[in-house]
């Protein structure tokens, strides 16, 4: 039993993770056999040299199958001494039967039983083979039992009776005394279509011939043989050494997650568990290799470490042992956000808080998909943060690129068919996909903000403009009375003057501000610049000092600026000096200036007025002029806020017609669901926002619908209201139409940039998938997003929850069994076919005791685990007889 809560660990390494390929060779002679290691130095420990070259082969499964016969002794030693190494072997015999001219034959003992205290059923197998000769000289490849072999099938079934299981593998089917070597077709097929044939032989060995190995996979069909290699040693030097393929050795790997008989024989059964190649499958997804708690001591998780799978893991338990806490926890640490439909959301962030406690950190460790490590870490309550070995990596995210995960908290399926969990399951699917179009959609609001911003500053403009006009008007009126009196004449020389002053004034303004700019340009710029120059590559730094003879240019320009910033302001002390002056001349002229004013002796004209009423037109005039000015950017804005509406439309469209794309693509597949889009086309969810937005405007939720039925998006309404005669007040009454209008108007920049979301339809079998039943909706649901195989990780919590068990077994399985060596997947489960059916990878089988969480790890193939099944899940024992009926029919 592996307690990760206790502090023994397990002694061997190899199955830490769960089940993993490794090496086998089926075919392995001993010195006891009379045609193998001859001339053996007997001061050398053959058992020792024997296991060190099995491990320097790193062959980790291995078949003792020597000539006719078995060495009881010679076994057990050999197998002591590859349990030290972590090297599994099996009892076996190379068997000569009577068919043809002799065929070999690789038969596979299930060690328990058939050696057994002191009985050794192996040998009393042999000795009624070979009843008919003395048993030195069966020892040799050319003896042949008494039986053929339909009757050595016989004699095998009738030891399994009897609690002695065996398999056995066609040795060298492609060479003398070889299966397919040494029979006609006929005779073959013949054989093979007998039930005991297929019941016991589950492989072949060494074959090379693809006519041979097609014919085997017909007579096989539907099931599939296994194909292994064995390298039939006979000497130290030829142990692990096999055939080669297009220069590469052939090898024989099976997927197993313990050393047993039955872990070997069931990987044998199931093609996807047994290969010949140069080297195992390995990992094409990214996955969580483990996740560590460091919490305080009375945390219910303190101190625990799973070890997770590549492939398949399930955490079992009755309820309330503690399953949905590390899933939620695991959440957590990979920063998933709950799902807007997501249910029990405080709860299940409880569970987090009270497994990790105030301080506590979760740890994952973790690999992408080019097998480059990474590391997670969390504390409660703060940020992830992500290290590349011992590097800190601040601005890398938990995104698509590193590890693509789809999740379900536990009641998440029961949502599937409501148009929220519609909309955010595509989201999940393809928001990935519509990546870069969504940075243009943000940079095009962004935009679009700034120019109502800009607007917003410049919406009095025409009233501005208008009461300046006014003021003008009065002024110059006043000023007619001045000219008819002639008095403009005498005092004109004050009034060019003041104009002179006011003109100046601008000026020295204008310059300020522009100094201003060009200032701040150049504080923006100086510390970026630097950066920019001090950059080294690796790989390319004959280009990168390329572009520093290019930068120093760059740099040298921003210093010219600078220092046109520096002239400016010389250029700003003499304007103000000339202002200065002008000052000084008006002062000296005041004298003058006040007895023309004496001498003017008109009744009801004050002279002082006329200067006054001047100066106060050349300021309107100015103003006026700079209102001109803003009324006609405002123009140029309001024609550019239009061109960026029609462009934030075109992306709209952009990104729709991208999902629609990967939509296609998905619903190409055939699969039971299909997918609608339509664009533009969630109408209540329009609805919902626009009430929200403009709710001040009392406008009633009948006309708000018509509204929203009528235009596709905010961008429509606000073209027509910008009409002469709008739609709108068709709409609404004349008070309603007012109301409404002054209210979007108030609110353009929430509604402008309003995205009307799309409408996603999911549909089973051609009907929209909430006319189905909950369980029907669940199961098509996880099927389909079993058969996407686009995600690296997929987290359900207890999808059984929503899907009847027979779904569970015909349906959900099929596909996790497909996909499970392309994705990683952690389920919470209380359904024992999951683990058992699905041939769990990692099983954790957890139990709440004493305020911990207590697990019990292991691969689906090791008695312990088969009975923690048993004994915590409902129908565990079920499950495994289906399994025992799963690889029988693959007999028969």
């Amino acid at each position: 039993m592996m307690e990760t809560q206790l502090v023994a660990e397990k002694k061997m390494e190899l199955f830490k993770h769960g089940s993993r390929w490794l090496r086998a060779d089926f075919h392995l002679h001993t010195r006891v056999d009379k045609e193998a290691f001859r001339g053996w130095d007997e001061n050398q420990s053959f058992k020792k040299s024997f296991v060190q070259k099995l491990g320097e082969e790193d062959i980790r499964v291995g078949v003792i199958t020597n000539h006719n016969k078995f060495d009881r002794e010679e076994f057990k030693a050999l197998k002591r001494e590859a349990n030290k190494a972590e090297i599994f072997l099996l009892p076996g015999v190379e068997l000569s039967v009577g068919e043809g001219n002799g065929i070999h034959l690789l038969i596979v003992f299930e060690p328990e039983n058939w050696v057994s205290g002191h009985d050794d059923f192996i040998n009393r197998f042999l000795d009624e083979a070979f009843s008919h000769m003395a048993r030195q000289d069966r020892e040799n490849r050319n003896a042949r039992t008494q039986w053929n072999l339909i009757q050595t099938l016989e004699k095998l079934n009738e030891h399994r009776e009897h609690g002695r299981d065996s398999f056995v593998i066609m040795a060298h089917v492609d060479q003398d005394n070889g299966f397919c070597h040494e029979l006609k077709q006929g005779r073959q097929e013949e054989l093979i279509r007998q039930p005991l044939f297929k019941e016991f032989v589950l492989g072949f060995q060494k074959c090379t011939t693809r006519k041979n190995g097609e014919n085997l996979k017909k007579w096989y069909a539907p099931d599939i043989p296994a194909f292994v290699e064995g390298c039939d040693c006979k000497s130290l030097e030829t142990i692990g050494k096999t055939r080669q393929s297009n220069g590469k050795p052939l090898k024989s790997f099976i997927k197993i997650g313990d050393f047993n008989f039955y872990a070997v024989k069931y990987a044998l059964m199931d093609s996807r568990r047994n290969m010949v190649g140069a080297s195992p499958p390995s990992p094409q997804n990214a996955y969580i290799e483990s996740v560590s708690f460091e919490t305080s001591a009375d945390a219910p998780l303190a101190g625990i470490t799973l070890p997770l799978n590549s492939n398949m893991n399930n955490l079992i338990g009755i309820r309330g042992s503690g399953k949905s806490t590390i899933l939620e926890a695991i959440r957590y640490a990979l920063n998933i956000k709950f799902d807007p439909c997501a249910r029990d959301t405080d709860y299940k962030q409880k569970l987090v808080e009270n497994a990790l406690r105030s301080g506590g950190k979760i740890v994952l460790h973790l690999r992408d998909r080019h097998g480059v490590a990474y590391r997670i870490e969390r504390v409660l309550g703060e940020r992830p943060v992500i290290y590349r070995g011992n590097t800190r990596l601040p601005s890398f995210a938990i995104d698509e690129n590193l590890l693509s995960t789809l999740y379900f908290g536990q009641k998440d399926l029961s949502e599937v068919g409501s148009a929220g969990f519609s909309q955010s399951l595509m989201e999940k699917f393809f928001g990935a996909h519509v990546g870069d179009i969504r940075e243009k959609i943000q940079h095009k609001r962004k935009k679009i903000l700034q120019l109502l911003d800009q607007l917003k500053q410049l919406e009095d403009v025409t009233e501005r403009k208008r009461e300046f006009n006014e003021e003008k008007a009065a002024l110059q009126e006043k000023l007619r009375i001045f000219k008819e009196k002639k008095v403009d004449e005498k005092l004109n020389r004050q009034v060019q003057f003041n104009k002179d002053r006011v003109q100046i004034e601008q000026m020295i303004e204008a310059v300020q501000e522009f100094k201003t700019e060009l200032d701040r340009l150049v504080d923006n710029n100086q510390e970026v610049f630097a950066e920019y120059a001090a950059y080294e590559s690796s790989e390319n730094q004959d280009l990168i000092d390329k572009i520093q003879q290019i930068w120093k240019k760059v740099t040298a320009k921003l210093q010219q600026v600078g220092t046109i910033g520096e002239e400016l302001g010389n250029d700003l002390e003499a304007l103000q000096q000339i202002l200065k002056t002008l000052q000084e001349r008006l002062q000296k002229l005041q004298d003058e200036f006040a007895k023309i004013k004496r001498e003017i002796n008109i009744p009801d004209i004050n002279p002082d007025d006329f200067v006054k009423f001047n100066k106060q037109l050349t300021i309107v005039e100015a103003k006026l002029q700079e209102v001109e000015k803003l009324e006609k950017k405002r123009v140029e804005l309001k024609r550019a806020l239009q061109d960026h509406l029609q462009d934030l439309n075109k992306l709209w469209h952009e990104e729709f017609q991208k999902l629609q794309k990967g939509i296609d693509k998905l619903n190409a597949k055939g699969l039971s669901i299909t997918v609608e889009l339509k664009y533009k086309g969630d109408k209540k969810s329009f609805l919902d926002y626009l009430s929200s937005v403009i709710k001040g405007a009392h406008v009633t939720s009948r006309n708000l619908e018509t509204i929203v039925n009528h235009y596709n998006d905010c961008i429509e309404i606000y073209n027509d209201l910008q009409t002469s005669k709008s739609k709108l007040a068709d709409i609404l009454s004349d008070s309603q139409f007012l109301k409404f209008r002054e209210a979007f108007m108030e609110n353009l920049r929430d509604l402008l940039t309003y995205q009307v979301p799309n409408r996603y339809i999911l549909k089973y079998k051609g009907k929209d998938i909430a006319e189905h039943s909950l369980g029907q909706r669940a199961s098509a649901l996880v099927v389909f997003l079993l058969a996407r195989r686009e995600n690296d990780l997929i987290i359900i919590d207890q999808p059984e929850d929503d899907i009847d068990n027979q779904s569970i077994y015909e349906d959900v399985i099929r596909e996790l069994n497909e996909l499970k060596d392309q994705t990683q997947f952690i389920f919470a489960t209380h359904n024992p076919n999951i683990p058992v059916l699905g041939e769990c990878e990692q099983v954790f089988a957890c139990r709440f005791e004493q305020n911990k969480i207590h697990l019990q790890v292991g691969s689906i193939d090791r008695p312990d685990i088969q009975d923690a099944i048993i004994e915590i899940m409902e129908g565990g024992r079920e499950a495994f007889e289906q399994r025992k009926r799963k690889y029988s029919q693959w007999k028969q």
